[in-house]
């Protein structure tokens, strides 16, 4: 049994836990709620042994651990799991499970000489425990995956254009018009520019892929990854013809992936001016994957994106910040060494002078953030998840952006937080800016989303207003087909 008697934990002059009483009897679940900034990870990280109280005990089976480090702790029976994984990317699955068992006798090399057979003998039913748990959490499929943090299960794929028809491959050699015109692929490149890559892109647009975004251009005598936006051409977005100065932000024939897998393909987007984008899909269905691309923090490996008229397919991320792209991940998105309102200062250094943070822009943050206001003094490792979701937010908006890419925001926050972090997207947006957010909370997403793109297996189901998909569609059958 576990116990817990008036346990106090405070950072500074910020009261965290004040004489918490726990009993957790042997063979039951007990449950630890509270809204954001209650102390729940705070009193998980003193039982754990990775904080120590100011006051109060831990008992272990009757024995007092309070002063007892972390990995005697987990010796003795008691481990923990985080809310953000840290998992070794570059062994598989298995191995991660093998790593984490303790008093291995080969862990010492002298041992591991010595007695052979008892190491082999170790690591036998090591491995047939792994394996165990591994069927009962539903992995043993991916034993022999590496555990770095990717959708898995997809077939991998062709790193040209994906899913062109086969006879557009067999065209690949040439462009589509040198069987006409007589030139070869090499001529055509160093006339134009262009590469394999752009060629497969445009093949795939010229089969009749995304034909509305294809009206976005307006030079015809190039790949359609090449040419410049036309700032009078129209484009049909969800039933609407609009001007492509209303266009913010757009994608044609995305794709991207890690290794060999590509993980998101042929992505074709248009977000207008001004208006809320949101990308749904079950897990593993590349949503995370395609705001990175936006983000610049992964390459698209075929495929334009666009701000406004402008190419950043081939900007940097802090490039891409200058342009008025900003990004919020879903998780290491604030220095937690450092206060509030050093993270707002820092967030815009990176930037030529002129384009940092004035001190209107930062009164103007502040204003939407009151949270983050009362807090500057505080360092940001103190605040509790929702909180720390708010300083990142705060933190992406005081470069002034035209556009802003959330990675779930509501991910791992209380109800009360889920509510205030979507009223903060409708304020954000209420000041003209775009928004463009991945979401698990579909209920919520749906209810402030202007568009919405439904990603599964990492390509395109559907792209449709609100009211389209809750009148016409059935999001089971959208996410499991």
């Amino acid at each position: 049994m576990l116990r817990v008697a008036g346990l106090s934990k405070a950072f500074g002059a910020v009261r965290v836990l004040h004489e918490v009483e726990l009993d957790a009897a042997t063979g039951m679940i007990t449950g630890i709620i509270g809204p954001n900034g209650a102390g729940k990870s705070t009193l998980l990280y003193v039982i754990g042994g990775l904080l120590k109280p100011d006051t109060g005990r831990i008992i272990l089976e009757d024995i007092d651990i309070t002063a007892v480090v972390p990995y005697k702790r987990a010796l003795r029976g008691l481990v923990r799991t985080f809310q953000i994984s840290r998992e070794l990317g570059e062994l598989t699955v298995l191995e991660n499970l093998l790593f984490a068992r303790p008093n291995q006798t080969g862990e010492s090399v002298w041992k591991a000489f010595a007695f052979p057979r008892r190491v082999r003998r170790e690591e036998r039913a090591a491995a047939d425990r792994a394996h165990a748990i591994l069927e009962r959490v539903g992995l043993w499929r991916l034993a022999d995956h590496p555990a770095r943090a990717r959708p898995k299960g997809r077939p991998a794929r062709r790193a040209g254009c994906r899913g062109e028809p086969a006879d557009a491959r067999r065209d690949f050699p040439r462009h589509p018009d040198a069987v006409r015109r007589g030139h070869h692929l090499r001529h055509r490149r160093a006339r134009h520019g262009y590469g394999r890559q752009h060629l497969r892109a445009h093949i795939c647009l010229r089969r009749g892929d995304q034909p509305d975004l294809r009206q976005l251009q307006g030079d015809r005598g190039r790949p359609a990854c090449c040419r410049r936006l036309s700032r009078r051409a129209q484009v049909n977005i969800h039933g609407s013809v609009v001007s492509a100065r209303e266009i913010v932000l757009s994608t044609e024939g995305v794709a991207a992936g890690y290794g060999g897998d590509d993980i998101i393909s042929n992505i074709s987007v248009a977000v207008g001016k001004g208006s809320i984008f949101t990308v749904i899909g079950p897990n593993g269905s590349g949503k995370s994957t395609f705001i990175k691309v936006l983000a610049g923090l992964l390459p698209a490996r075929t495929g334009e994106i666009r701000l406004g008229a402008m190419s950043i397919a081939r900007l940097s991320a802090p490039q891409r910040v200058a342009a008025g792209l900003a990004y919020v991940p879903q998780e290491f998105n604030i220095f937690t060494n450092l206060t509030v309102g050093e993270n707002l200062r820092v967030s815009t250094e990176f930037l030529e002078r002129e384009r940092r943070a004035s001190a209107e822009q930062r009164e103007r943050v502040l204003a939407i953030f009151p949270e983050v206001a009362g807090r500057l003094g505080l360092r940001a490792g103190y605040l509790s998840g929702g909180q720390r979701q708010m300083l990142a937010f705060a933190c992406a908006m005081m470069a002034a952006p035209t556009v802003l890419l959330l990675d779930e925001p509501s991910a791992g926050l209380s109800p009360k937080f889920v509510a205030e972090i979507f009223d903060k997207v409708k304020s954000v947006n209420a000041m003209g800016v775009t928004v463009v957010m991945i979401e698990q909370n579909v209920k919520e997403a749906l209810r402030i989303a202007d568009i919405v793109l439904v990603l599964v297996n990492g390509a395109t189901r559907l792209l449709a207003t609100p009211d389209d998909i809750l009148t016409k569609h059935d999001l089971h059958k959208l996410y499991l087909g």
